[in-house]
Order: structure tokens, then C-alpha cells, then sequence
């Protein structure tokens, strides 16, 4: 179906994260390449509206590195009608794969400090799940959570996706946005502006991670200013997207993630980038994980235990597994794989045992010994797999 020059309505949903250890230097880079590009562009671009999630784990880290003008810009645009934002989980866990008290926690967290930092522009309607990791435990929690909808891809589906039906998820009758999957991981603005008169749809729903602008990709080629002035286009928010539509419709979904596969789903591995079966990194890391809040929750009566519980929420960041999974999510990426981005996850987590005053040694001994094994085994690995496949 062509288009024949009629206009589309993009629906622009950008992810922003950095994980809760990540230092200053790299910070500041992402800052000045991409977040100050995206308010720079929304100043430039008065027709571009977007659909934004930040997460409290960045929101700390600008505060807490100077880089509050990202936030007030934010805000700025937020109550101008040009941002809509989206809620999280604080420090971006796989949540299907965390107890749904854990699920809950994340996300109260991220919803007070939304509060805090953006007042009355945060409206509470929509929800960005981490890595688009869904399964009906997430969907409920999301739910009873007051959200009213949330933003999937479109592989999550079992069925084709017509943009232009409003749908909820047939068990929990939450509201689901579907991205488009193939131009979401292309560079949009230039997908756009190549292949306009064959999209095939009046309306385009992409969601990928806001460092794309300006940080992973550099637009040498002017392709912001095409599409971003590009007067067959109207850009719309989600909500505004949502009550443009007539058609509704209940619809099942997978339980899988963004980064899923269609041979990941066939052999029954619905997060592999996290939680791979055949990984024996990852299956440690969720035993330690998992010993470890059995642990903490052992001890609120500990004076120590506020801060081991903040060590422990940030242990929980998907990134830790993420960089354990030794995968190549698309043929121009790295492989996953950084065993020191690995370790500081694992800090994190042992660090909340060593707080906990009232914790008997010998169970910190336990741990310190099974964290000293899983350090013992990333290297095992590094030097089996990497370092000597990089030497031949």
C-alpha cells in the first residue's frame, strides 16, 4: 500500500537509562552527545512532540552529577505538552524474572522520585517496561500499579498489528501500544524519510533507547531536519495517539522481550539475554541474586538495613546479566559481553550483605565465598571463550 503523499502521525517513544554504577566520565559524555541533543532538538523542531521514559536510576545520577538542566528541560517540556512522560521500574530490572513484591517496590520507587522531580507534569497513564520484558505476573502488577497502559513490541503479539486499533491485553485489560519493530532498530528519522511512500500505515509507533540520537548514531546526513520539518508528518504522544483511535480490540501477547527471537521463542527462551538456561554465568547470578534478597528481607530490624536495601535494588539492574549473556543481539553490534560491567553488579549485591550489621559472619562468609566463585568463574570464561577466540 502506498501512501501517495498522505500524512502519517509518528509516534516518537524514546527510552533513556543509565545503570546506577555507571561513572561520571561516560555520563557526561552521553549527556552532551544525546540528552542535551534531544532537548536541543525539541527546541529546534517546534512540531516534534515525543513519548519519553526516564529512569530513576538517571534521574539519581543527574542529580547527583551536576546534570540537573537536563531535568528542568525535561520538566520545561513536559509541562509545554511536547513530552509525555512514562513510568518505570527504578533501577530497570527484567521484572518478569524478580518476585512481584520486588516488581512492586521497583516500581513505587520510580513513581515517587517521578513525583518528586516532575510534579503535576507526570500524568501516570503509561508505563515503559525494561527491555520490553512482559509476562502476565508484570502485566498485573503494572496494572494494580494504577498505569493504563504500557508499550510492547510488535513480535510480542500473535497476531499482525494494525496501528490503527486501539488494543488491551486480553487477561488484565491493560492498554498495550505495539512499536514497530524493524524501523524501531533501524535509525528512524532516516527509515522515515527513505521509505515514506511504503510504510503502509497512517500511523507509525517506534520505541528504541534515546542514546541512539546523538550518542550511538551521528546524523551526518541532515535526516532530523527532513523528518522533523517534514510537513506530511504530525507528531503525536501516546495518549494523544490513543484517543485518536475508534477501533478497539482484545489481544493475547507473548511473554518475551524486545530482544527475543522467533528461534528464542521456538526453544523456549523468552528473556536470553538474561536469564539464558544454557548460561552458566547468568544461572549463578540469579542464585546469588536471589540468596541475597532472601537475606536482606531477613533483616529490617537492622539499623544498616535501609542501605543494604538501596545496594541491593540497584544489584538488581539488568545489566549485570546483560553483559553475561556473550550474545550478538544484530549483526552490527558488540558481543554482550564485559565481565567488569558484570562485577559491578555483583558489588552491589555483596556490598548489601557486608552492611547488614546483624548478619551472623559465617552467613557473610558464605556469601563472600560464593562471590568470590562466580568473579573466579567470569574469568574462567573471559580467558576460555574471549581472550583466546581473539587471539586465533
Amino acid at each position: 500500500m502506498e501512501k501517495d503523499n498522505m500524512a502519517l502521525v509518528w509516534v516518537n517513544i524514546l527510552h533513556i537509562y543509565q545503570p546506577p554504577h555507571q561513572n561520571k566520565q561516560i555520563l557526561e559524555r552521553v549527556v552532551h552527545e544525546s540528552y542535551e541533543h534531544i532537548l536541543f532538538l525539541l527546541g529546534q523542531y517546534p512540531r516534534l512532540n515525543i513519548t519519553l521514559n526516564i529512569s530513576g536510576s538517571l534521574i539519581e545520577l543527574l542529580q547527583a552529577h551536576g546534570f540537573g538542566h537536563i531535568l528542568e528541560g525535561i520538566k520545561d517540556y513536559s509541562q509545554k505538552g511536547r513530552i509525555e512522560l512514562l513510568g518505570s521500574a527504578m533501577y530497570h530490572p527484567i521484572l518478569p524474572l524478580i518476585p512481584e513484591a520486588e516488581m512492586m517496590r521497583q516500581i513505587e520507587l520510580n513513581t515517587k522520585l517521578l513525583r518528586q522531580t516532575f510534579g503535576d507534569t507526570y500524568s501516570h497513564k503509561g508505563f515503559y517496561v525494561p527491555e520490553m520484558a512482559y509476562s502476565g505476573t508484570v502485566g498485573k502488577a503494572i496494572k494494580s500499579s494504577g498505569f493504563e497502559w504500557i508499550v510492547l513490541d510488535q513480535l510480542h503479539s500473535r497476531e499482525a498489528i494494525d496501528p490503527g486499533i486501539r488494543y488491551a491485553i486480553e487477561d488484565n485489560g491493560l492498554g498495550v501500544v505495539f512499536r514497530d519493530h524493524a524501523i524501531s532498530r533501524d535509525f528512524p528519522p532516516e527509515f522515515v524519510e527513505k521509505h515514506f511512500d511504503t510504510l503502509g500505515s497512517l500511523y507509525l509507533v517506534t520505541a528504541h533507547d534515546g542514546e541512539l540520537y546523538g550518542h550511538w548514531h551521528k546524523d551526518n546526513q541532515g535526516f532530523y531536519q527532513k523528518a522533523f520539518t517534514d510537513p506530511r508528518i504530525s507528531f503525536q504522544t501516546v495518549s494523544g495517539y490513543l484517543s485518536t483511535l475508534k477501533r478497539e480490540k482484545t489481544i493475547r501477547v507473548r511473554d518475551i522481550s524486545w530482544e527475543t527471537t522467533l528461534e528464542d521463542i521456538r526453544q523456549n527462551n523468552p528473556y536470553p539475554l538474561w536469564q539464558d538456561p544454557d548460561n552458566q554465568i547468568h544461572n549463578a547470578l540469579w542464585r546469588f541474586a536471589t540468596k541475597i534478597l532472601e537475606l536482606v528481607q531477613t533483616q529490617h530490624s537492622d539499623p544498616s538495613y535501609p542501605k543494604a536495601r538501596k545496594y541491593l535494588d540497584r544489584g538488581l539492574a539488568s545489566c549485570m546479566w546483560w553483559w553475561a549473556s556473550s550474545r550478538q543481539p544484530v549483526p552490527s553490534s558488540p558481543i554482550t559481553w564485559n565481565p567488569e560491567e558484570v562485577k559491578k553488579g555483583l558489588a552491589e549485591l555483596i556490598k548489601s550483605v557486608r552492611t547488614l550489621t546483624g548478619l551472623p559472619n559465617a552467613i557473610k562468609k558464605e556469601q563472600e565465598m560464593e562471590y568470590n566463585r562466580i568473579v573466579a568463574l567470569l574469568q574462567k570464561e573471559h580467558l576460555q571463550k574471549h581472550v583466546n577466540h581473539e587471539k586465533k
